[in-house]
């Protein structure tokens, strides 16, 4: 095997110089690529044996001074197998084959060359070595491309390898297998939001778009996992009685009870500003109140939230305007449940204390369901084979979730750990 001295402080200089007992080269490093993962990873004949890179250019200076060449070499995997490529002034030659093959048919050329000009050929009877040609013995190079972290495409599924595709296919008829099962344990029904609106609702005259949404039933949901909680403990047969928090931890509301409107707002928009916040708090105390129905509290609602919507008046820009407090499209679902929803459960379950009910199960739940939108859905779009809404594929997650804790099915697993011993 040839011995090569390598000169170079790459990859801060790009220039590298390799030297034998014979020959000397310049190598100026233009782009190093990377090596390809097995079994892609292609190597030089026996007996060196370099590893051919993928991504790769280099400019290549060699021979004497009076016949000295440059060339530009590259080496691009295509189809998973190697190009080689070289060109020099206005030429270019390539081969899929080797290194060798490429640096030998820039050599016949040099030498046509040098006949049709009556010069002396290059050495003949001499064949290149492509692997010096394309700088692979160099190992310096070799080094940093072995350490350097190395980012792959993830490639079609057409393209992987048959084993891959084996895992591929059995994990993904896994998938549908569970899907289909837990759409059977636990169904998923779809509704038409805006049919569950109140006909009294001040915002039907609004243009408002809202899809279908779905929803499950939480007895399915209990009747499939009360099961797993008897198993693993969460429940015992001999104290039957389930409780279930439906959310929040009864925090009390803080409103700006104390502070000086005036000092920022007009006498006459201070008060309904403070009317506002007021008539709020009052609510929020009727909610604690035990003596107060769900009827009267309807009523109260009502009325806060007509000044909620206090339309302005007057003309814009003149002295007889006067500024309004919100518009319509600035209701938001929490309103709509607190005046016409809380007086039902202030009716029906009133014993539980309004503690129980909070919106802070609701807020993690929409925290989770827009990290799976954009981490684990094709955001509504997709090919149109597979096409699923976004909200169908997170319900789809979920199901399974709620599957591979019934069936114990572990959904994260451990690295590896490496140990080094000397």
């Amino acid at each position: 095997m040839t011995q090569y001295q390598e000169t170079d402080t790459f990859p801060q200089n790009p220039i590298i110089k390799a030297q034998t007992k014979t020959n000397s080269f310049s190598y100026e490093i233009i782009q190093e690529g990377y090596y390809p993962l097995s079994p892609i990873l292609v190597y030089t004949f026996p007996p060196n044996k370099y590893k051919i890179p993928d991504k790769y250019i280099v400019k290549t200076i060699f021979g004497k001074r009076s016949n000295q060449q440059i060339i530009k070499c590259s080496i691009n995997y295509i189809n998973n197998k190697p190009l080689y490529h070289i060109e020099f002034e206005d030429q270019v030659v390539e081969s899929k084959k080797s290194t060798s093959e490429a640096a030998n048919l820039y050599k016949d050329i040099l030498n046509k060359i040098a006949k049709l000009k009556n010069l002396i050929k290059l050495c003949s009877s001499t064949r290149f070595n492509g692997i010096e040609i394309f700088g692979l013995q160099l190992q310096n190079i070799k080094k940093i491309r072995e350490n350097k972290h190395r980012k792959h495409n993830l490639k079609p599924f057409n393209q992987l390898a048959n084993s891959s595709q084996k895992i591929q296919w059995l994990i993904s008829e896994m998938r549908a297998k569970i899907t289909a099962e837990m759409s059977q344990a636990i169904k998923v029904y779809t509704f038409n939001f805006e049919e569950l609106i109140d006909n009294e609702s001040f915002y039907e005259k609004e243009n408002y778009k809202i899809e279908k949404e779905i929803y499950r039933s939480l007895k399915d949901i209990l009747n499939y996992t009360i099961p797993a909680w008897l198993e693993n403990g969460g429940l015992s047969i001999q104290d039957p009685v389930l409780r279930i928090r439906l959310s929040g931890d009864g925090r009390n509301l803080i409103v700006l009870k104390n502070f000086d409107l005036e000092t920022i707002f007009s006498e006459e928009r201070a008060n309904l500003i403070r009317n506002l916040w007021s008539n709020f708090y009052e609510l929020y105390e009727s909610l604690k109140n035990s003596n107060v129905s769900g009827d009267i509290f309807k009523q109260k609602a009502k009325t806060w939230l007509q000044l909620f919507l206090t339309p302005s008046t007057g003309q814009y820009n003149t002295h007889t305007f006067k500024k309004g407090l919100y518009q319509p499209a600035d209701v938001t679902l929490y309103i709509h449940v607190l005046v016409f929803h809380v007086p039902e459960f202030l009716n029906e379950h009133h014993q539980f204390g309004m503690a129980a009910f909070s919106c802070s199960g609701v807020e993690k739940k929409k925290h989770q369901h827009v990290c799976q939108f954009f981490q684990k859905t094709f955001k509504n779009g997709g090919s149109k084979d597979v096409r699923k809404s976004a909200i169908m594929e997170i319900m789809d997650l979920e199901q399974r979730a709620l599957y591979f804790y019934r069936n114990n099915v572990p959904t994260f697993f451990e690295k590896n750990k490496k140990f080094t011993i000397k």
